[in-house]
């Protein structure tokens, strides 16, 4: 008995088969197309339900529009700032910190982020004792590659005084104070790998009796 279906198309593969792929995925993801048909929504809008059910099945999902980019700090010195003790996958403030006369521990990396992406926040997660109002801050910055002399703040997260570390605090793109309107905050949000490099920087007050980063987390989407 042959598989249901009209013309060669669905003799080869529709019917039954078609019948099981949409008990298993929900959705029609055999209706045979003839050579003059027009490829609508409907068409469109099963096929991708298709492929979100597949990647669900498979373990990948569930699939979102939504990427989360997390890393562990691992900082290089800054010229005229401390350096950052580090332990697996955390930054402390070193007991002793060097050079005595540094105001500031510092410390930078690079952050890969995919390209065409729109940031839509930063999550850092951290905590700092003492030091004062904004004692530890973590920049998100973009740096041109052909011109590297003017970053650009693009997200900066100020951490209070105790705060929980187990609990992310958000950032979102300001642009700093380059005082750019809403459509050039816009712009800054979409990541340019051809033309920008993006950094993350890290600095805490000498004055504060203790400080730690645990991770640093970028949200992306559409």
């Amino acid at each position: 008995m042959e598989d249901e279906g009209e013309g060669p198309v669905a003799r080869r593969g529709c019917g039954q088969s078609q019948r099981r792929a949409d008990r298993i995925y929900g959705a029609r993801v055999c209706r045979p197309i003839g050579d003059r048909a027009v490829i609508t929504a409907d068409f469109h809008n099963a096929l991708r339900l298709a492929l979100v059910a597949i990647a669900n099945r498979m373990g990948i999902g569930p699939v979102t529009q939504e990427i989360t980019v997390s890393n562990a700090p691992r900082l290089f010195a800054v010229a005229g700032m401390a350096p950052w003790d580090h332990e697996y996958g955390i930054v402390k403030r070193p007991t002793n910190v060097q050079p005595e006369s540094a105001t500031l521990i510092g410390g930078w990396m690079e952050l890969e982020l995919p390209d065409g992406a729109r940031i839509k926040k930063m999550s850092v997660f951290g905590t700092v004792t003492g030091g004062g109002d904004g004692a530890l801050t973590v920049k998100l910055k973009r740096q041109r590659i052909v011109n590297p002399s003017s970053p650009v703040d693009l997200i900066a997260i100020k951490v209070p005084d105790g705060n929980d570390a187990t609990k992310g605090l958000d950032g979102d793109v300001t642009g700093g104070d380059t005082g750019i309107g809403p459509n050039g905050i816009e712009e800054l949000r979409i990541v340019n790998n051809r033309e920008q490099k993006y950094l993350l920087a890290v600095e805490l007050k000498v004055a504060a009796t203790a400080g730690q980063l645990n991770a640093i987390q970028v949200v992306l989407g559409q």
